[in-house]
């Protein structure tokens, strides 16, 4: 996908501040949630629309998230978020995750766990 710095680091901002703490294969599940999203068209037609979608991602009102926009809040979180970007998907055409303790799996179908997350 084609992206600027500023989307880069706005993809690797969300990722910190949604798995900055998982492995990185959390981290970069959850770039590719942000992507396929945006490739799915119903949440708006740029990764800041996706983004700042009201009631989507919570991490972008965190105090971090502004801090994390300035750095891509690691090295780990940039990393995924440009792997993300050149096409590495390892969750498949998920569009949610929730930390799986917080679910009924036998209600979701086909799930992904990955860290403390459920992809599906």
């Amino acid at each position: 996908m084609e992206a600027d710095t500023s989307d880069l680091y706005l993809l690797a901002a969300i990722t910190y501040c949604e798995a900055g703490s998982e492995p990185y294969e959390g981290q970069l599940a959850v770039a590719n949630v942000v992507l396929n999203r945006l490739r799915n068209g119903g949440y708006g037609k740029t990764l800041a629309d996706v983004i700042y979608a009201p009631y989507q991602f919570t991490g972008c009102k965190m105090w971090s998230f502004q801090g994390a926009l300035k750095t891509g809040g690691s090295a780990s979180c940039l990393k995924a978020a440009q792997e993300a970007l050149n096409g590495v998907n390892n969750i498949g055409s998920c569009k949610y995750f929730r930390p799986y303790k917080n679910l009924n799996l036998d209600k979701i179908g086909n799930y992904t766990i990955i860290g403390t997350h459920a992809f599906y």
